[in-house]
């Protein structure tokens, strides 16, 4: 899981008027296990379980990006890349062709009243 992904995870789990504060200790515990952990301890102890338990279960993958080169880490921390390539993947082998739900049944190339 990227840190977008699993701040979006924590704040589920957490009250609207303490987001901001957690948004602030998240972004400065990532990229450091022992942070991490803390955090998870302290919103346990306040009584976010699921919220402690969200950031327990993902650190290994939080950190992963840590493994590669310090230069590359700022664009994989995040599936940013990824979704990006999957999303103009979807883009270019999307079909063009007849809407079925078009309202106008001249739209397509079987039904067009002209021969061709």
């Amino acid at each position: 899981m990227c840190q977008v992904h699993c701040t979006r995870a924590v704040l589920k789990n957490i009250p609207r008027k303490m987001q901001k504060e957690i948004i602030e200790c998240l972004r400065d515990a990532y990229g450091s296990e022992e942070r991490l952990q803390a955090l998870a301890d302290e919103l346990n102890d306040k009584g976010y379980r699921k919220a402690a338990n969200t950031i327990e279960r993902f650190i290994p993958g939080l950190l992963s990006y840590t493994a590669f080169p310090k230069e590359h880490w700022k664009k994989i921390r995040t599936t940013n890349m990824m979704e990006r390539m999957n999303k103009e993947l979807k883009r270019r082998t999307r079909v063009a062709g007849c809407q079925r739900r078009s309202r106008n049944p001249h739209l397509c190339r079987n039904n067009s009243p002209h021969p061709t």
